[in-house]
């Protein structure tokens, strides 16, 4: 699947890729986790975690 995602489609696998830079990052992070704080899945995410995901995703 990354083979034709990212090679057949030429989709981008990073954000640097599409522009974007960590300056909006902690404000991205508040927004996904909304009102309650906090992001639920499998496992419950908090502001914090979620910009260390964005960060990783540079």
């Amino acid at each position: 699947m990354e083979k034709f995602f990212f090679e057949t489609l030429g989709l981008k696998s990073r954000l640097s890729d599409l522009g974007i830079d960590d300056k909006d990052f902690a404000l991205m992070a508040k927004k996904a986790c909304g009102g309650e704080g906090k992001l639920e899945g499998f496992t419950t995410l908090t502001p914090d975690d979620a910009e260390e995901i964005f960060k990783l995703c540079l």
